[in-house]
């Protein structure tokens, strides 16, 4: 838990207060939160397709052709398709002088006005005549001043029909998306069908049944000498038929090299709380996970803000209650696991979000500490053994002491008036209750 706090991180105010209970002590406090908590959305949700036309049953109209530096190509329907009874067929016949990929393009015209405030899950059939012949996929947004960000991936393609996935995180402002299939860089016949863009409720395939290669991928930083595999747990997940499987085989002893995230940005409402709880186990000297979020303000990233689990070898639930700060806009969550090797197993991952905000969570809790409102001194009603830490409302921590014996008491006559967070942890359960100094 300590790394909540004092990883090697941004020297900034960490904005992120949580409050974890694990297996059986959170079945109690759990039957509240589902009565608090936004009504049962399931792991995620997917919205509308907002492209026009993405099955080409009307053919390619609402889809345009761009070729530069002299490079040919046509665009037409085709009955080869991979569903209904049309396709696009993209056939490149001269490639351009230079500029490679980017500069032989099929695209959504008009641009597409959707919301700046959701990832999108982007998904597309397509098929090469060309074995190994790639297509570039490119986002261009933009603004109400015509200025332009581009977010971009790259797949290769085979000669049947396959289903690609990309997850797109828009940029704050630029909401007038135009959909690119970039296909420059060999002659070649290229086939598309069920195109979608789908605006993402939550954070997508937390149960992972949509398969690991839909918005989750494993970072590992090898130049250090880290090493690990992910794959799909099919013989005993958690629930469903599908788990995430990561088998670390070396590691530098830093955490953030390797990395199971999910690739979606979930953009949140300034001050709200959430809840994450996920099932996992380790094996084979596995026996901690951390559960991280990167913190973004504005589309920057900001920080990240850590906390930290044991396992044991059969599955358990691990939950987490924080809040955003009023400058965080979005965030995005991993599993960072690079300080022992051993094989890692998660699924069944729950996200919601209460504009209550997290002093709904704590309603229930005995108070630890008195008297409060509180002036000089403060007394602790909590066991010898608990790390007690006194927080301002933007998470700084302002006081640390080890509880060492019954009814200590802290001096906090420096702390100025106000409102403040009291943090008690012990063993596996962490509380955390408002104090105001007077």
């Amino acid at each position: 838990m300590n790394e909540m706090f004092n990883q090697n991180l941004p020297t900034m105010k960490k904005n992120l207060l949580f409050k974890k209970l694990n297996g059986k002590k959170a079945k109690a406090l759990m039957v509240f939160i589902f009565a608090v908590f936004v009504a049962p959305v399931a792991f995620s949700q997917y919205g509308d397709n907002i492209i026009p036309n993405g099955t080409f049953d009307n053919g390619v109209s609402g889809w345009s052709l761009k070729l530069l530096k002299k490079s040919k190509a046509t665009l037409s329907g085709t009955a080869d398709a991979h569903s209904g009874d049309s396709a696009a067929l993209f056939d490149v016949t001269v490639l351009p002088e230079s500029g490679g990929i980017s500069k032989t393009m099929m695209y959504v015209d008009p641009p597409v006005l959707s919301s700046d405030t959701n990832a999108y899950k982007i998904t597309f059939w397509a098929k090469s005549s060309l074995d190994g012949s790639e297509v570039n996929v490119q986002v261009q947004a933009k603004d109400a001043n015509g200025n332009s960000k581009y977010n971009a991936t790259t797949f290769t393609l085979t000669t049947d029909y396959q289903k690609y996935v990309w997850i797109y995180n828009p940029h704050r402002g630029f909401n007038n998306f135009i959909l690119k299939f970039r296909c420059g860089g060999a002659i070649a016949q290229y086939y598309f069908d069920d195109v979608t863009m789908q605006p993402i409720s939550g954070l997508p395939n937390l149960d992972f049944e949509e398969g690991l290669n839909v918005a989750w991928q494993l970072d590992t930083i090898t130049a250090y000498g880290a090493a690990a595999v992910l794959s799909e747990e099919t013989t005993s997940p958690h629930g469903g038929t599908i788990a995430a499987k990561v088998e670390v085989t070396a590691t530098d002893d830093t955490l953030s090299h390797i990395v199971l995230k999910n690739n979606a940005k979930y953009f949140g409402s300034a001050g709200n709380a959430f809840k994450t709880s996920f099932f996992a186990k380790g094996t084979d000297g596995a026996d901690s996970i951390y559960i991280a979020w990167n913190c973004f303000a504005g589309g920057t990233y900001v920080y990240t803000v850590l906390d930290s689990f044991a396992l044991t070898q059969e599955w358990a639930q691990y939950t987490t209650f924080s809040q955003f700060a009023d400058s965080i806009t979005a965030i995005s969550l991993r599993f960072q696991m690079g300080r022992k090797t051993g094989v890692y197993y998660v699924d069944d991952i729950e996200f919601r979000e209460s504009p209550t905000g997290i002093s709904e969570i704590m309603v229930g809790e005995k108070p630890l500490f008195y008297p409060n409102p509180a002036r000089d001194i403060i007394y602790l009603k909590t066991e010898p053994g608990a790390l007690v830490r006194i927080l301002d409302v933007t998470g700084k921590v302002l006081i640390q002491e080890k509880v060492i014996r019954n009814n200590q008491s802290i001096n906090i006559n420096h702390l100025t008036k106000g409102l403040y967070l009291i943090q008690f942890k012990q063993e596996e359960k962490t509380v955390v209750q408002k104090m105001v100094v007077r």
